[in-house]
């Protein structure tokens, strides 16, 4: 199975938590599925450290997090009726790099982990998708 795997941040090192619970559903499912993977780089680090997650994955792609942004667009939509989160985590480009992996790619199931990153894919009709929580 072809596998889009979305996530807040990049699963390495896997620190915390939702770091450790994304490196090690990335690791067992690459055993048996191609694994895309995509998250946001919240600092040069995290860039680098995308070499100890090519073994897992077919391909790989990140969004520059700008927290600047981040602060403003929650601040925009203070009185959204919607989560904090999902304005915080919200990105243009993110949403834009989804969209053009989704047209690349055949793609069998999407791995959305935490409810930020189900947004970018909440239209999606085409493919199988599971908000792990």
């Amino acid at each position: 199975m072809r596998i889009l795997y979305l996530s807040l941040r990049c699963p390495y090192p896997p620190q915390r938590g939702d770091r450790i619970r994304s490196y090690h559903f990335i690791r067992q499912l690459s055993k048996r599925h191609e694994i895309t993977l995509v998250f946001f780089a919240e600092s040069d680090d995290d860039i680098a450290a995308v070499k100890h997650l090519k073994p897992y994955c077919k391909r790989i792609e990140w969004v520059r997090f700008r927290s600047f942004f981040a602060k403003v667009n929650t601040a925009i939509h203070l009185f959204s009726r919607l989560p904090l989160q999902v304005h915080y985590w919200y990105s243009q480009q993110m949403q834009h790099k989804i969209n053009q992996l989704l047209q690349e790619e055949e793609i069998d199931l999407i791995h959305a982990q935490l409810f930020p990153m189900g947004q970018y894919v909440k239209n999606e009709k085409r493919v199988t998708k599971i908000l792990d929580l």
